[in-house]
């Protein structure tokens, strides 16, 4: 790799590091667009895995005490059926038209997170199931699992501590899956791998910074912060998606 390219890989992760610190979500949200502008969708999705599992595996450690083994285990349910397809569709469709679903996807999870929670939903497990099963499907073809799951607890009014608790562990365990299938389908590999332990620095960095500004800041000003970062970041995968399309018909 380019010393550029090393440099740019640990600067966009590192606000993600420091965002996802901050308000607890959208690391996936942030690193993706903007790695797919660097990067094809096949390495960007497994690099931005691969950078966080590490971090999610500690943090399910010190919260182990207040998962939700079945909670999470309803949830995991319904992601085993829908990686395979997000999987099969990050290693089957082109580079553009990943742009444009990963793009889209970002405004659309930014626009929820905008508006707020809807109505609770009556279902118990089977809408945990079925979260989970669009969690999946979501974070196999684009790392983004989150906000499925996330939509799903704020409306269905999850006590916090648990609800933070039960996103870590069921995050870790899905994130680990999606890089087994990724890596039994030649996408993870050990490129991915030296540039994944090359961005180690700038995650380390942007979440340190993060924990010790949060003790100070505002979440809320920073949750803010956050979306617009990712709105930015689903615009401009969108915009070069279609640049290239117009420039393929010139």
């Amino acid at each position: 790799m380019d010393s550029e390219v090393i440099v740019a890989l640990n600067a966009i992760l590192a606000v993600a590091a420091f965002f996802s610190s901050l308000t607890g979500f959208g690391y996936a949200l942030i690193a993706t667009p903007f790695l797919v502008l660097i990067f094809p969708p096949a390495v960007a999705v497994p690099l931005v895995l691969a950078t966080w599992v590490p971090l999610s595996v500690f943090l399910a450690i010190d919260v182990r005490r207040d998962m939700s083994p079945s909670r999470i285990g309803n949830l995991l349910l319904g992601s085993a059926f829908g990686v395979p397809v997000g999987v099969y569709l990050l290693t089957s469709l082109g580079v553009q038209p990943m742009q444009l679903a990963i793009g889209s996807f970002t405004l659309l999870a930014a626009g929820i997170l905008i508006a707020g929670p809807i109505p609770r939903l009556p279902g118990g497990r089977a809408l945990y199931i079925a979260g989970g099963m669009l969690s999946g499907v979501s974070g196999g073809a684009t790392a983004m699992s989150g906000p499925p799951v996330v939509l799903l607890g704020l409306n269905q009014g999850w006590e916090p501590r648990s609800f933070r608790a039960d996103l870590i562990g069921y995050f870790t365990v899905l994130h680990l899956a999606v890089l087994l299938l990724l890596r039994a389908s030649g996408v993870f590999d050990s490129s991915v791998l030296s540039m994944g332990i090359a961005s180690v620095p700038g995650v380390l960095v942007g979440y340190v910074i993060g924990i010790r500004v949060g003790k100070r800041l505002s979440r809320r000003r920073f949750r803010v912060a956050a979306i617009a970062l990712v709105s930015l970041g689903g615009t401009m995968v969108l915009a070069a998606a279609l640049a290239g399309d117009i420039a393929s018909k010139i």
